[in-house]
């Protein structure tokens, strides 16, 4: 769902914007400022739509679905895979200490 949900975001931006510049471009050439106030509720609507298709779609792993086998084991590869990371609050405090230089 990762891509969907971030195109979906990003055209939710585009349109956005296009709302906005159109009521805003009408307003100022209508002599009409209402023309602001339907730009700024159409982009409301968007907003809500956009929010209501990623709650559908995103309501599985809100509730708690779990990943399939085949998720788990790239999971667990990956975390078998990586270094540990000891004392990880003892790195930070030496590089305050040494005011941002490595320690």
């Amino acid at each position: 769902l990762g891509p969907r949900a971030l195109l979906l975001e990003d055209f939710g931006a585009l349109f956005g914007l296009a709302f906005a510049f159109t009521a805003v471009l009408i307003a100022h050439f209508a002599e009409a400022p209402v023309w602001d106030g339907i730009g700024t509720l159409a982009i409301g609507l968007l907003l809500l739509v956009i929010a209501v298709v990623l709650i559908v779609e995103m309501r599985s792993l809100l509730l708690g679905e779990g990943s399939d086998e085949e998720e788990m084991a790239a999971i667990v590869a990956a975390l078998n895979g990586s270094r540990p990371v000891y004392n990880e609050p003892d790195l930070f405090r030496a590089r305050e200490s040494s005011g941002g230089r490595r320690a």
